[in-house]
């Protein structure tokens, strides 16, 4: 405190100087003239400036190497816990080199990764039917639009396998859905884009052992923010599975279990992270991340 603070000056930035109060550092900031405390926001982001140019960078803390920031309208935001008002690229992984797609339906562009054998979706399908029953079976987290464009859409079991399309097969007529059991093959096309197909169990079974199995592919098939505090992973590969907000993340398969139930994946993390086949409501939404046929 025995630096005289600059006249009239508004700085986001930390003074060269600090003092010692027991055992912590201080660190202090100009702020209008006069010093004051500096946050521990300002001091993760020491000396960083984010400029209107570099809108959509990434920096990881100065001194909480693990907390990543956003560069959103010319100022840093801690991307760790989930904001409706960053951008889903901002979940993705800045050290990967992703593919894409453009799905034919709507002109929809979506990052893709390759993981072992297998071609992924790096983002949740955000498709839109116009029918009324897949309006029903379909929406978007807490019935927003805007939701949508972040984390996809959120799908029954009968919308994710197109159980409309499949009843009006005119060689195979199958009614599926929430109550009933119905026979699909291995590869079920459902509502992905030509080309992909939703995943299977054993789709599923396959990704988490080019993960590296139960006790690391959770980790690694996690993104590094976009859960709740704490829970992130380290997305190695670019899967950049998020939870918006909450502690576990389940995807659809298009495998059903019973007349009530399909196979979903979950992610997550409680003691250690872990990557799995748990069973989830066929009258639930879940979103779908579809795989390459």
């Amino acid at each position: 405190g025995t630096v005289k603070p600059v006249s009239n000056a508004i700085s986001k930035y930390y003074a060269s100087t600090y003092t010692d109060i027991g055992r912590s550092v201080v660190r202090f900031i100009c702020d209008n003239g006069k010093w004051r405390i500096a946050t521990d926001f300002e001091k993760d982001t020491y000396e960083r400036k984010c400029s209107a140019s570099e809108e959509g960078s990434v920096l990881s803390g100065r001194i909480n190497y693990t907390t990543k920031y956003y560069c959103m309208s010319d100022s840093w935001v801690d991307i760790m816990d989930w904001s409706w008002d960053i951008p889903k690229s901002a979940r993705l992984n800045p050290n990967v080199r992703y593919d894409s797609i453009v799905d034919a339906r709507d002109g929809r562009t979506y990052k893709t990764i390759k993981i072992g054998s297998q071609t992924w979706m790096a983002e949740n399908l955000n498709y839109a039917d116009t029918t009324e029953t897949f309006k029903i079976n379909s929406k978007c987290l807490y019935d927003k639009d805007e939701d949508c464009e972040i984390a996809g859409r959120q799908y029954s079991w009968s919308a994710v396998i197109d159980s409309v399309n499949l009843e009006s097969d005119s060689i195979a007529s199958q009614l599926c859905g929430d109550g009933k059991t119905c026979s699909l093959s291995t590869d079920v096309a459902g509502i992905c884009p030509e080309g992909w197909r939703v995943p299977s169990k054993a789709d599923w079974e396959t990704l988490i052992a080019a993960a590296g199995g139960k006790q690391y592919a959770g980790e690694r098939l996690m993104s590094k923010n976009g859960w709740s505090h704490y829970t992130y992973g380290t997305d190695w590969y670019g899967f950049s599975g998020f939870s918006a907000g909450s502690q576990f993340a389940y995807f659809a398969s298009s495998t059903e279990y019973d007349g009530t139930t399909a196979y979903c994946l979950k992610l997550g993390k409680e003691y250690n992270h872990f990557a799995y086949m748990d069973k989830c409501l066929k009258n639930g939404r879940l979103p779908i991340r579809c795989v390459k046929d």
